[in-house]
C-alpha cells in the first residue's frame, strides 16, 4: 500500500509541476511584417492587367476597409477594382507574415510563376453577374506573404497573365 501512495504522490507531484509551468495566457500573435509599400502600390499593380486582357482601361479602385491608399501595407490589405460604369472586376489581396503564421500544405497547384506555385480556385460566379467564364482566386505565397488576386476567369493566357501579376505584386511588396 505504502507503494501505491508513494506511486501516486509522485504521479501527482509531477503533474504539478507540468501544469504549473503552462502558461494560462493565450499566445499574442505576433505583429504583421512591415514593407516600405503603400496601398497604392498594390493596388496600381493590377491596372494593365485589367486594361489589356479586359478592356478595362478607367478603372475605380477601392479599399474594402476605407483605409487610405497613402497607408502603409501591413496585414489585410485589399483594393477591389471597377470598371467607370461601375461593372465588378475583381479584388487583390495581401496578407503580411506573422511569427504567429502556421505553414499547412500547400493546395494543389496548377501554374508555376518563376518557382513558385500559384493555386487555382474555381468560384461561383455571384447570381448578380455575368460571365462566359468561371470566376477564379488565385493564391500565392512567398516567404509569408499571401497573395490573392480574384478576377472572373478568362482563357489560359489571360490565367497566366493573372498568376504573373500576383506574384509580381507579392515580390514587389515584401521586398
Amino acid at each position: 500500500m505504502n507503494v501505491v501512495r508513494v506511486a501516486g504522490a509522485v504521479a501527482a507531484a509531477v503533474c504539478l509541476a507540468s501544469c504549473a509551468n503552462q502558461s494560462k495566457s493565450p499566445v499574442e500573435p505576433s505583429r504583421p511584417a512591415e514593407s516600405s509599400h503603400t496601398l497604392r502600390e498594390l493596388c496600381d499593380a493590377p491596372k494593365q492587367f485589367f486594361a489589356s486582357e479586359f478592356h478595362a482601361a478607367d478603372l475605380k479602385i477601392g479599399t474594402v476597409t476605407g483605409v487610405p491608399l497613402s497607408e502603409r501595407l501591413g496585414d489585410l490589405n485589399q483594393c477591389t477594382y471597377h470598371t467607370a460604369d461601375d461593372k465588378y472586376l475583381g479584388y487583390l489581396y495581401l496578407d503580411a507574415p506573422t511569427a504567429a503564421d502556421v505553414h499547412s500544405q500547400p493546395a494543389p497547384t496548377r501554374l508555376t510563376i518563376d518557382g513558385v506555385p500559384v493555386t487555382e480556385t474555381p468560384e461561383p460566379l455571384p447570381s448578380y453577374m455575368e460571365s462566359r467564364y468561371t470566376p477564379l482566386r488565385l493564391t500565392a505565397v512567398i516567404e509569408g506573404w499571401k497573395g490573392q488576386f480574384y478576377f472572373l476567369g478568362g482563357e489560359d493566357s489571360t490565367v497566366q497573365a493573372a498568376a504573373r501579376l500576383l506574384v509580381d505584386a507579392v515580390r514587389m511588396v515584401k521586398g
